[in-house]
């Protein structure tokens, strides 16, 4: 088989003219881009509504520069508000919970016409508690559980492990029964 070469091709890129500096008077290239106004500040990427300054004038211009000039009290408000979420959309929290609804009927639609065995009755919350978790491990325990499980596995393991009990074991006793009472002063068992 013969070999291919590729014979050697060097690209350079365009050369484009470097803008002037728009401070008047300057007559120096404008490397640095500056918003025109607030308002025209959508991304880092230019959208065509900027100044282009030489570094001296970009400085001066920074060190003058005001984001709330012009805006009434309403809008600095908003602005404040938006800042604390990181500027994205918020919804309330009613609306997860129905997404998760949502999603989980399709989810059991989808298991049903697979032929799968259906998904358990409840989901695992979105608060549980690294706590919980524990103690739903302590007691042998997985989710979802009912507190009826919860008591039945209780009595189970506190007559095999009650320190008067032939296999008793006082350490883990006393952990099982903190795991207990953690379990049902939860609020997702009240």
């Amino acid at each position: 088989m013969p070999k291919h070469t590729i014979s050697r091709v060097q690209f350079f890129p365009k050369e484009e003219a470097t803008p002037v500096c728009d401070w008047p008077g300057c007559g120096s290239n404008g490397m640095y881009k500056a918003p025109k106004s607030s308002r025209t500040v959508k991304t880092e990427y230019s959208d065509g509504k900027e100044y282009m300054f030489c570094q001296e004038h970009i400085r001066r211009y920074n060190e003058a520069w005001d984001y709330l000039s012009g805006r009434s009290a309403e809008e600095i408000e908003t602005l404040q508000h938006q800042i604390v979420y990181g500027n994205r959309p918020t919804w309330p929290r009613a609306h997860f919970m129905a997404m998760q609804a949502s999603l989980l009927e399709q989810a059991a639609q989808w298991r049903h016409s697979a032929g799968m065995r259906p998904m358990p009755e409840k989901p695992i919350p979105i608060g549980l508690r690294e706590e919980e978790r524990k103690a739903l491990a302590i007691l042998s325990l997985g989710w979802p559980v009912s507190l009826e499980e919860i008591k039945r596995q209780y009595r189970k393991m506190a007559k095999r492990f009650h320190p008067d009990s032939e296999n008793g074991h006082a350490e883990r006793f006393r952990r099982i029964n903190e795991a207990y009472r953690l379990l049902v002063r939860s609020p997702l068992f009240t």
